[in-house]
C-alpha cells in the first residue's frame, strides 16, 4: 500500500492506494482522488451510514422496493 497526499502540500490529505499499479497508473489514479475529493472519505467516520472506530455500516432499505438478485 502507497500514501499520497490529494490536497495541496500546504493543507495535505492522504489516502492510500494500491502499491500494485505502475507510476502512469498510480498517477491517474492520484489526479482523479485529487480533482474529487469530495467524494472519497478518507475515513470511516466521514461517510454516512457508517458509524464507530470499526466501520460498521447500515444500509437503510425502502420496504416499499422489490429486491433485485
Amino acid at each position: 500500500m502507497k500514501k499520497v497526499n490529494i490536497r495541496v502540500e500546504a493543507k495535505p490529505r492522504y489516502v492510500t492506494i494500491g502499491d500494485y499499479w505502475d507510476e502512469d497508473t498510480a498517477s491517474k489514479i492520484t489526479y482523479l482522488l485529487h480533482e474529487y475529493q469530495d467524494l472519497f472519505p478518507t475515513n470511516f467516520l466521514d461517510m454516512k451510514g457508517i458509524s464507530g472506530y470499526l466501520g460498521i455500516m447500515k444500509i437503510h432499505l425502502k420496504p416499499d422496493v422489490n429486491l433485485v438478485q
